[in-house]
């Protein structure tokens, strides 16, 4: 009984553990993609404080929340706003 309970404790933390480690936060997210406001403001969501950027920190908390990981929220995010909304160009092609 004893093993038992070891290893369901083992198989608990190792599942805990993978999955906050490929969980992506907003903070992370703010500083992958640029504020894309009607104002053009130019910033780094992570660094803007318009009127418009707390709209776009709610969509990414959204896409969060749906489990989307980083890749699928960036290519979401470049689907809407082309590449001009990354912070940095992406390292593929004649970018």
């Amino acid at each position: 009984m004893k093993q038992l309970l070891l290893f369901l404790s083992v198989i608990f933390f190792f599942a805990v553990s993978v999955s906050s480690a490929s969980a992506v936060t907003l903070k992370e997210m703010e500083s992958h993609v640029m504020c894309m406001c009607p104002d053009h403001c130019g910033k780094v969501l992570e660094n803007c404080t318009c009127k418009y950027s707390d709209d776009y920190r709610r969509d990414i908390t959204k896409l969060i929340n749906k489990g989307m990981n980083k890749e699928e929220i960036l290519a979401q995010w470049v689907g809407k706003y082309g590449e001009k909304g990354l912070s940095a160009p992406t390292k593929e092609g004649f970018n």
